[in-house]
């Protein structure tokens, strides 16, 4: 058959990727490809190794403010006494679970699926979604890092924009071609 004729299909909805990242509204941090088999431990140990280092350097007055999303390794007894070791140095925001009036994380990951999606061909492979997915991030998000947390603010009474900083963990999902 001539290849030029064939057309992939997706067999079991395609793949996804997890991935995880922090901002302020100044500064866009890493973003983490994470295993979809996300615990407590490793998240703690995402935490240690990018989080602290990421709050340090953006609000180097111990005045920053994180927030998660409070799925259940965020809530946990080892997350929540690690955050409490080093609540001199940020403070975590208290809010409701999955609360969609509150997040800027959402308006990221809708930046971030519209980079994706405007990619003429769709990644076959995770190996392909992973660059197509870093390059809108890292373009895209830096552009509108301030709007993202602002939208989050709007409805509140407004902290001092350099306090702000967010924590992102989403499973992402794509269809794939084969």
């Amino acid at each position: 058959m001539d290849p030029a004729c064939q057309v992939g299909t997706v067999q079991g909805h395609g793949g996804s990727i997890m991935v995880w990242g922090v901002f302020s509204w100044q500064l866009l941090g890493s973003l983490k490809f994470v295993p979809t088999s996300h615990n407590v431990i490793r998240y703690v140990e995402l935490l240690g190794n990018h989080l602290h280092t990421f709050m340090l350097y953006c609000h180097t007055h111990g005045n920053g403010v994180f927030q998660q999303d409070n799925c259940t390794s965020h809530r946990s007894r080892l997350t929540t006494a690690w955050l409490d070791e080093l609540s001199s140095n940020f403070s975590v925001m208290n809010w409701p679970p999955r609360s969609p009036d509150l997040t800027s994380i959402e308006h990221l990951w809708d930046v971030l699926d519209k980079g994706v999606k405007a990619h003429q061909t769709t990644p076959a492979t995770l190996t392909e979604l992973w660059p197509k997915f870093c390059k809108p991030f890292l373009w895209n998000a830096s552009a509108n890092l301030l709007n993202l947390c602002l939208v989050m603010w709007q409805p509140l009474s407004r902290p001092q924009e350099s306090q702000l900083g967010f924590n992102l963990l989403s499973l992402i999902q794509w269809h794939f071609s084969v």
